[in-house]
């Protein structure tokens, strides 16, 4: 939110700090994330050579050695978030996505609110109050019935 008030401000200063910052967040997410599908990779590379090789044709020692690199390439090498959410190009493509698909779900939900604030008068500036408004007093309803709901006795 503190974006919106640099933005009404017209802080240049703070609105390029703001994105730099952003995009520096995003290169860096990227860069771990490809980071760990090349482990992910060079991982899934050892355990098809591994299972694919003929290891009859190997002395003992080797043919042990090679048992013990099967074993340990069946757990797949993975860089975890947390102990919860791998990264690979896959999660971050799918974080992006979701976050596209946030993003243009709520402007389409603004713009009709804008539309139909917008519809009850042709002045932009009431147009805004009434849209804000709207706003506020939808905020306030949810509000009052999580409030309602969460300190209900049972």
């Amino acid at each position: 939110m503190a974006i919106f008030q640099e933005w009404e401000n017209s802080n240049t200063a703070g609105i390029v700090t703001y994105f730099t910052l952003q995009i520096a967040l995003v290169i860096i997410l990227f860069t771990n994330c490809y980071i760990s599908q090349l482990l992910i990779d060079e991982g899934n590379a050892v355990k098809n050579i591994s299972n694919t090789l003929d290891w009859y044709q190997l002395s003992v020692k080797n043919a042990r050695s090679l048992i013990l690199i099967i074993i340990m390439s069946n757990n797949p090498m993975k860089v975890t978030v947390a102990n919860m959410i791998q990264l690979s190009l896959v999660t971050f493509t799918d974080v992006g996505t979701s976050n596209t698909d946030v993003y243009k779900s709520l402007r389409k939900e603004c713009f009709m609110i804008k539309t139909s604030a917008f519809n009850y008068s042709k002045s932009p500036r009431l147009c805004a109050y009434r849209y804000s408004a709207t706003i506020v007093k939808q905020r306030e309803k949810i509000c009052s019935e999580k409030l309602k709901l969460g300190f209900k006795k049972t």
